[in-house]
């Protein structure tokens, strides 16, 4: 409802996609996860492959921690689209937030121009669970992009560490609780 209200209000020359994270976890999205992640690698086919610790048990949540899809591609007058994205996935379980990111980054935003500014709204109810670091990925993107920022939405968390997120890349950090 919060979104409907937001995304109407956004210029229809404004281009705006929509990309999930931490979806298609299983039949149970918040087994949680009892591993250390050790590592995260992309396999030849483009796919991430999640390796635990030994002797620990990742649940359905490992495909979780490989799962970020761009559901809305970027364009102009795409709110209706976006809108009938939201309302098409189920999300919960991982939170891969540095994957989520980095293909935003990556494949949402190529063949963009960097001279304009764009806008990544990170919409969160907790921290990285998956093995990435978002604090050191915003910072080296920061490094290298001015023309990302990152605003981050933490609902119903205190969760506060990810305010780097929206600091480097000069954002702004949300934290409704309703």
């Amino acid at each position: 409802k919060t979104m409907s209200m937001i995304v109407s209000q956004i210029p229809t020359t404004t281009a705006i996609g929509f990309r999930v994270f931490g979806h298609n976890s299983g039949n149970n999205p918040y087994t949680p996860v009892l591993a250390k992640v050790k590592e995260i690698a992309q396999t030849k086919s483009g796919k991430y492959k999640v390796t635990a610790s030994q002797d620990s048990y990742l649940g359905n949540v490992s495909g979780g921690c490989s799962a970020t899809s761009q559901i809305i591609p970027v364009k102009q007058n795409n709110a209706l689209k976006v809108l009938s994205g939201m309302n098409s996935v189920n999300v919960g379980g991982a939170t891969p937030l540095t994957l989520a990111l980095k293909q935003a980054v990556e494949f949402d935003f190529s063949g963009l121009s960097t001279t304009y500014p764009k806008k990544i709204i990170l919409i969160t109810d907790g921290g990285e669970n998956c093995g990435g670091d978002p604090c050191a990925y915003a910072a080296k993107l920061a490094s290298e992009r001015k023309d990302i920022i990152v605003d981050v939405v933490l609902v119903s968390s205190y969760y506060t560490e990810l305010k780097c997120l929206a600091n480097v890349t000069g954002g702004k950090f949300y934290t409704p609780q309703t």
